[in-house]
Protein backbone atom coordinates (compact mmCIF):
# COMPACT_ATOMS: atom_id res chain seq x y z
CA UNK A 1 0.00 0.00 0.00
CA UNK A 2 1.23 3.79 -1.33
CA UNK A 3 1.79 6.02 1.67
CA UNK A 4 0.49 9.40 1.71
CA UNK A 5 4.34 11.00 0.91
CA UNK A 6 4.07 8.40 -2.23
CA UNK A 7 0.67 9.27 -3.08
CA UNK A 8 1.76 13.17 -3.44
CA UNK A 9 4.91 12.31 -5.35
CA UNK A 10 2.97 10.13 -8.15
CA UNK A 11 0.56 12.49 -8.27
CA UNK A 12 3.18 15.69 -8.90
CA UNK A 13 5.35 12.95 -12.01
CA UNK A 14 1.81 13.11 -13.55
CA UNK A 15 1.18 16.78 -12.91
CA UNK A 16 4.92 16.49 -14.58
CA UNK A 17 4.30 14.65 -17.77
CA UNK A 18 1.07 16.53 -18.32
CA UNK A 19 2.41 19.87 -18.73
CA UNK A 20 5.55 18.12 -20.75
CA UNK A 21 2.88 16.81 -22.97
CA UNK A 22 0.88 19.76 -23.53
CA UNK A 23 3.99 22.35 -23.66
CA UNK A 24 5.30 20.01 -26.41
CA UNK A 25 1.44 20.23 -28.17
CA UNK A 26 1.65 23.65 -27.71
CA UNK A 27 5.06 24.25 -29.09
CA UNK A 28 4.16 22.49 -32.16
CA UNK A 29 1.13 24.34 -32.82
CA UNK A 30 2.98 27.62 -32.37
CA UNK A 31 6.35 26.46 -34.32
CA UNK A 32 5.27 24.19 -36.86
CA UNK A 33 8.72 24.00 -38.52
CA UNK A 34 9.96 22.01 -35.62
CA UNK A 35 7.84 18.93 -36.26
CA UNK A 36 10.38 16.32 -38.18
CA UNK A 37 9.52 15.55 -41.78
CA UNK A 38 10.00 12.67 -43.52
CA UNK A 39 13.39 12.48 -45.76
CA UNK A 40 12.65 11.70 -49.06
CA UNK A 41 14.71 9.57 -51.52
CA UNK A 42 16.06 11.20 -54.94
CA UNK A 43 17.99 8.57 -56.25
CA UNK A 44 19.15 4.91 -55.81
CA UNK A 45 22.00 3.32 -58.32
CA UNK A 46 23.83 0.48 -58.35
CA UNK A 47 27.14 1.64 -57.95
CA UNK A 48 29.53 -1.05 -57.23
CA UNK A 49 29.67 -4.84 -57.09
CA UNK A 50 30.73 -4.73 -53.27
CA UNK A 51 30.58 -2.28 -50.12
CA UNK A 52 30.76 1.46 -50.60
CA UNK A 53 33.68 2.33 -48.23
CA UNK A 54 33.44 6.44 -49.51
CA UNK A 55 31.57 8.96 -50.58
CA UNK A 56 32.05 12.77 -51.66
CA UNK A 57 30.83 15.35 -53.95
CA UNK A 58 33.36 16.64 -56.36
CA UNK A 59 33.71 20.60 -56.44
CA UNK A 60 31.34 21.63 -58.93
CA UNK A 61 28.88 19.88 -56.66
CA UNK A 62 26.95 17.88 -59.87
CA UNK A 63 29.38 15.00 -59.66
CA UNK A 64 29.83 12.07 -57.09
CA UNK A 65 32.83 10.23 -56.03
CA UNK A 66 32.42 6.81 -54.91
CA UNK A 67 35.28 3.97 -53.60
CA UNK A 68 34.58 0.98 -52.54
CA UNK A 69 35.83 -2.54 -51.91
CA UNK A 70 35.50 -4.09 -55.48
CA UNK A 71 38.88 -1.86 -55.75
CA UNK A 72 37.08 0.71 -57.94
CA UNK A 73 36.65 4.53 -57.34
CA UNK A 74 34.25 6.26 -59.65
CA UNK A 75 32.60 9.37 -60.70
CA UNK A 76 29.02 9.82 -60.73
CA UNK A 77 26.84 12.51 -62.68
CA UNK A 78 24.19 13.08 -60.01
CA UNK A 79 21.60 14.32 -61.71
CA UNK A 80 20.64 11.08 -63.30
CA UNK A 81 23.06 8.46 -61.94
CA UNK A 82 25.84 8.04 -65.36
CA UNK A 83 29.05 6.50 -64.92
CA UNK A 84 31.18 8.83 -65.70
CA UNK A 85 35.03 7.84 -64.87
CA UNK A 86 36.63 4.57 -63.37
CA UNK A 87 40.03 4.05 -61.34
CA UNK A 88 40.69 0.48 -60.76
CA UNK A 89 43.31 -0.58 -57.97
CA UNK A 90 42.39 -3.87 -57.92
CA UNK A 91 42.26 -4.27 -54.44
CA UNK A 92 40.09 -3.23 -51.72
CA UNK A 93 39.93 0.21 -51.01
CA UNK A 94 39.09 2.03 -47.60
CA UNK A 95 39.03 5.76 -48.46
CA UNK A 96 39.12 7.95 -51.03
CA UNK A 97 38.77 11.65 -51.80
CA UNK A 98 39.57 14.61 -53.77
CA UNK A 99 41.50 17.95 -53.02
CA UNK A 100 39.49 21.05 -53.08
CA UNK A 101 40.55 21.88 -56.37
CA UNK A 102 39.45 18.11 -57.51
CA UNK A 103 42.74 17.86 -59.31
CA UNK A 104 44.45 15.12 -56.58
CA UNK A 105 42.94 11.83 -55.24
CA UNK A 106 44.12 10.32 -52.62
CA UNK A 107 43.31 7.33 -51.90
CA UNK A 108 43.68 4.55 -48.46
CA UNK A 109 43.96 0.95 -48.75
CA UNK A 110 43.95 -1.92 -46.21
CA UNK A 111 47.46 -0.93 -45.91
CA UNK A 112 49.80 1.29 -44.34
CA UNK A 113 50.15 3.72 -47.24
CA UNK A 114 48.46 6.29 -48.73
CA UNK A 115 48.13 6.80 -52.45
CA UNK A 116 48.14 9.60 -54.26
CA UNK A 117 46.55 10.72 -58.04
CA UNK A 118 46.91 13.07 -60.57
CA UNK A 119 42.48 12.59 -60.89
CA UNK A 120 42.38 13.59 -64.60
CA UNK A 121 44.57 11.42 -66.43
CA UNK A 122 44.82 8.59 -63.82
CA UNK A 123 48.54 8.93 -62.87
CA UNK A 124 49.95 7.71 -59.61
CA UNK A 125 52.06 10.78 -58.15
CA UNK A 126 53.21 9.22 -55.05
CA UNK A 127 52.73 6.69 -52.27
CA UNK A 128 53.22 8.35 -48.94
CA UNK A 129 54.21 5.79 -46.19
CA UNK A 130 55.04 6.33 -42.36
CA UNK A 131 51.54 4.58 -40.90
CA UNK A 132 52.39 1.13 -38.95
CA UNK A 133 48.71 -0.16 -39.86
CA UNK A 134 46.14 0.80 -42.44
CA UNK A 135 44.75 4.05 -43.01
CA UNK A 136 41.02 5.05 -42.09
CA UNK A 137 40.70 8.22 -43.55
CA UNK A 138 42.72 10.92 -45.62
CA UNK A 139 41.13 14.71 -45.60
CA UNK A 140 42.55 17.41 -47.59
CA UNK A 141 43.18 21.09 -45.96
CA UNK A 142 40.77 23.51 -47.28
CA UNK A 143 43.65 25.09 -49.27
CA UNK A 144 44.85 21.84 -50.65
CA UNK A 145 48.48 22.24 -49.27
CA UNK A 146 48.39 19.46 -46.73
CA UNK A 147 46.37 15.95 -46.59
CA UNK A 148 45.85 14.51 -43.22
CA UNK A 149 45.95 10.77 -42.68
CA UNK A 150 44.77 8.03 -39.51
CA UNK A 151 45.75 4.89 -39.22
CA UNK A 152 44.52 2.08 -36.94
CA UNK A 153 47.96 2.36 -35.43
CA UNK A 154 46.25 5.35 -33.14
CA UNK A 155 48.25 8.08 -34.57
CA UNK A 156 47.15 11.09 -37.15
CA UNK A 157 49.60 11.97 -39.81
CA UNK A 158 49.98 15.51 -41.35
CA UNK A 159 51.87 15.60 -45.21
CA UNK A 160 52.98 18.07 -47.27
CA UNK A 161 51.03 17.99 -50.76
CA UNK A 162 53.53 19.24 -52.95
CA UNK A 163 56.18 16.67 -52.29
CA UNK A 164 54.98 13.87 -49.88
CA UNK A 165 57.16 14.73 -46.90
CA UNK A 166 55.46 14.08 -43.30
CA UNK A 167 55.11 17.31 -41.65
CA UNK A 168 53.45 16.02 -37.89
CA UNK A 169 52.57 12.92 -36.30
CA UNK A 170 49.76 13.40 -33.80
Amino acid sequence: MMGKTGKKLAWKLFLIVIATVLLAILALRLFPDLSPKPLRLIRTWKAHKSLVTSLAFLPDGQRLLSASWDGTVRVWKFSNGTKMDELSLGRPIRFATLSPDGQLLAISTYDPAIQLWQFSDKTLLRTLTGHKDWVHEVFFSPDGKFLISGSKDGTVKVWQVSDGSLVRTL
